[in-house]
């Protein structure tokens, strides 16, 4: 075993038995290398490779901080199932039927694209949504309203086989429309993007920022 996947597997563990506690910050690179005896490049690596496997998101100049379970559990269709029954409620701030500027991923002339703001659970979150118009032709707003697992699996009757997810950090600007349904404005969040799959066909792409009251950066402003 090389020290990078020495490292990696020894702080997964941590994590996963909940030493590191979801927005916490990990310890710093310097105390990784005391604690396994290891230099600086393999500790960076191994960051690296928590970071893609999504249990860790960076901050510049801050360090590495621990993520939601949801990041990187391999049950991500059943969280994101448990996630649309905890919906409170969906305000649609667009709705569109556009030309598929997205041919790297969907075959169909036209897309549905979204935006919308769904309140559940402790959370607030932000998505902007691509659907394929041949797939879906009977997708409206209402349907957009609504949970649009339920419509993958009791209306359209498909089997979610995978979610294929990227993460990355991303900077919230002040007048960010998300801000305007959270109790306090966010300045830092993770974008998800999700790429839902039925079997070997891509059905839905989707970018998220999720605001949390128990790990969420406030502006001080």
């Amino acid at each position: 075993m090389t020290k990078k996947d020495y490292v990696y597997n020894e702080l997964k563990k941590l994590i996963l038995k909940g030493e590191f506690k979801e927005g916490e910050l990990l310890i710093s690179e310097n105390e990784i290398c005391k604690r396994y005896g290891v230099s600086r490049e393999p500790v960076r690596r191994a960051l690296k490779k928590l970071k893609e496997k999504g249990y860790v998101n960076s901050r510049q100049g801050k360090g590495y901080y621990i993520n939601p379970e949801e990041f990187y559990l391999s049950t991500t269709i059943a969280s994101l199932s448990v996630e649309s029954k905890e919906i409170h409620s969906t305000t649609v701030l667009e709705f569109k039927t556009n030309l598929n500027d997205m041919k790297d991923y969907f075959n169909s002339k036209y897309l549905f694209t979204y935006k919308r703001i769904i309140e559940a659970k402790d959370n607030v979150i932000y998505e902007e949504g691509y659907l394929p118009y041949d797939l879906f032709e009977n997708f409206n707003i209402k349907k957009c309203e609504g949970s649009i697992l339920d419509y993958f699996q009791n209306e359209m009757n498909l089997t979610l086989t995978h979610d294929r997810k990227v993460l990355k950090s991303v900077l919230v600007d002040e007048n960010h429309v998300i801000n305007k349904f959270t109790p306090e404005k966010i300045t830092h969040s993770i974008q998800t993007t999700h790429h839902l799959y039925s079997n070997n066909i891509l059905i839905q792409i989707s970018r998220q920022i999720k605001y949390n009251s128990d790990v969420a950066i406030v502006s001080t402003n």
